[in-house]
């Protein structure tokens, strides 16, 4: 999803028009690609994403950024309808707009295609998004 990056919003500053909107992306603990394409409960996932508003400190629009930022408002993450725990969301470093927020799954996460769903100061994500949840290894 686009930012609004006019001068008068901050990077990430939803407007009626803009929604957070997420992608998943997941690694082995040794920085490779995971070989297996699910997710098991207690996983902890990194979510990329736009559109989760103003940072702490303030990051000016329109500017890679240097250092990571936590968001001013942390957001509520949600998979298969039930709460995750947040353990961080931040402004990516290198990256203009991009945000990543690391969530650990419960051990109560429905199994099977769920979606993932993100709210920021009551702004829903987009619906649609899912990912696959296995039974514990």
């Amino acid at each position: 999803m686009a930012q609004d990056a006019r001068p008068d919003r901050g990077i990430g500053q939803p407007d009626a028009s803009r929604h957070p909107a997420i992608g998943l992306y997941r690694y082995d603990r040794s920085g490779g690609k995971r070989r297996r394409i699910f997710s098991s409960p207690d996983d902890i996932l990194i979510l990329r994403a736009t559109s989760f508003g103003p940072t702490s400190p303030a990051t000016p629009a329109g500017i890679e950024v240097v250092a990571a930022s936590s968001v001013a408002t942390r957001p509520a993450i949600t998979v298969g309808g039930v709460p995750v725990t947040v353990l961080s969301a931040v402004i990516s470093p290198d990256s203009a707009g991009l945000y990543q927020i690391a969530v650990q799954l419960p051990a109560n996460v429905p199994t099977g295609a769920v979606p993932i769903q993100a709210s920021v100061n009551g702004v829903q994500s987009p619906t649609g998004v899912l990912i696959f949840v296995a039974g514990q290894e």
